[in-house]
């Protein structure tokens, strides 16, 4: 049965991009804060969803679809509204953003791709006078140049601020890493040569984000090793020579047994059961002592 009701009119262009920059409002991409507003909101998706697939199992009732999908994008807004871009849980806006984009697809309001397949920039990027296909111009280029206004903010504001280069480094570290990557833009740094980048499917470049992630955790690691190692190496140097021998030090020189007597210099003559150090173990223990001797002179 065909509804007589008459449909409410389909979103204008300013809203359909106000619902698409709802994925963009939050800095870090990985924001994830769940609190009872998140959940609530995270209900009304499921929710909404759920509504709008029975209105168009319900003989395509378009003005029940619709109106859901309004008052998804109403809730989505008060969230927003509330919050600020440090406490904004993006994965949780990406995700009404990916569906209310598709839904307008589904309606013909817009004919970009889904955004889940493809990259923020449609179909054939890149490709001139407009021959990719009839993909949404101001869609598409929408998300880079808000990414790109943001970082010349952020870079205005530093300079203002007498930033050294190194945060200025950080900052353009940030838009290759984070900001370009979540468009599926990759970024390639070149010694001597200009940057090479490459339109990349989002599954492609978040597994390489993991992998870059997990060598920098493992670079991570060798390098607090080596430093634990140094500052082990210090710590024994530090030890007087007359000293290195003492009880209280075995753990720090790796020793397993205390010694039980020593000479005038600290050196040991007698192990742990009174018996004497052999001529070989004395002579050991002599050039272990010279060498924290040398160590403390240099």
């Amino acid at each position: 049965r065909i509804r007589e009701t008459t449909p409410p009119p389909p979103p204008s262009a300013e809203e359909a991009a106000k619902a698409r920059s709802t994925s963009r409002q939050a800095p870090d991409a990985t924001q994830e804060k769940w609190g009872v507003e998140e959940r609530a909101l995270a209900s009304v998706l499921a929710a909404k969803r759920l509504e709008v697939h029975a209105a168009l199992c319900d003989s395509i009732d378009t003005p029940g679809a619709l109106r859901a999908l309004e008052q998804l994008l109403r809730e989505a807004n008060r969230y927003l509204n509330a919050r600020t871009p440090a406490t904004t849980n993006r994965p949780l806006i990406l995700e009404i953003g990916r569906y209310y984009s598709r839904m307008l697809g589904v309606f013909g309001v817009t004919d970009t791709p889904d955004p889940e397949r493809y990259s923020p920039f449609g179909v054939g990027a890149g490709v001139a006078d407009g021959a990719a296909g009839g993909v949404d111009a101001a869609f598409a280029a929408e998300p880079l140049v808000e990414c790109l206004a943001a970082f010349r903010d952020d870079v205005r504001q530093l300079a203002a601020g007498g930033a050294d280069p190194q945060a200025l480094l950080k900052l353009c570290d940030r838009l290759r890493d984070v900001e370009l990557r979540a468009l599926g833009v990759r970024l390639e740094d070149r010694p001597d040569l200009p940057a090479r980048w490459a339109i990349v499917p989002a599954a492609e470049l978040r597994v390489e984000a993991e992998a870059a992630e997990k060598a920098a955790a493992e670079r991570g690691g060798v390098r607090e090793a080596a430093q634990a190692k140094e500052a082990a190496v210090r710590a024994m140097r530090a030890v007087p020579a007359g000293q290195m021998f003492r009880p209280e030090h075995d753990a720090r020189f790796g020793r397993n047994e205390p010694f039980s007597q020593w000479d005038e210099h600290g050196v040991p003559t007698h192990g742990a059961d009174g018996t004497e150090l052999s001529k070989g173990a004395r002579k050991k223990a002599q050039k272990a002592y010279d060498k924290q001797n040398a160590n403390q002179d240099s």
